[in-house]
């Protein structure tokens, strides 16, 4: 389905599966559009019968397709683009922290269920070097895993 509308100022582009939404004046930036938009336009590819309102004028009913509208629903990654990146928020301190803490801790959680796999497998093989050794990894990391999360700061 391929849409270009605008009603109650605000614009829907749908091109398939991707479709923008927002007022005129977030189109506007999004898209770096200059010229004077519609008030009212409807046009999509199932019913073939565009009409498009300028501001003070009446409705006009135009031949399908419009080169110019067809021009924006093609372009609707663009402003999609524009739209996510306008709209980006930078994480909190916090919540960068956050996710560091996560990180390690699945590191950590990683490291640990290997090193169980390796105990195991040398608890039954009677490798008892091998177990001391794998306890003192264990050790460490821990101690590092720790020394880690303290670290991560929220400033």
């Amino acid at each position: 389905m391929r849409v270009f509308q605008i009603l109650n100022d605000e614009v829907l582009i749908i091109n398939d599966k991707k479709e923008y939404k927002d007022s005129i004046a977030n189109f506007k930036v999004d898209s770096g559009v200059t010229v004077e938009l519609p008030v009212k336009s409807i046009y999509d590819d199932l019913q073939k019968l565009p009409v498009i309102q300028y501001k003070d004028k009446a409705e006009e009913w135009k031949d399908y397709p419009v080169q110019e509208l067809e021009m924006y629903i093609d372009s609707v990654q663009t402003y999609l683009d524009a739209k996510e990146k306008r709209e980006y928020v930078e994480p909190t301190a916090e919540e960068k922290a956050e996710a560091e803490k996560a990180k390690l801790a699945s590191e950590y959680e990683a490291n640990k269920s290997e090193m169980l796999n390796a105990l195991q497998s040398a608890t039954l093989a009677g490798n008892t070097g091998a177990v001391a050794s794998i306890q003192q990894d264990y050790k460490d990391m821990t101690a590092a895993y720790k020394e880690a999360v303290e670290g991560v700061t929220t400033a």
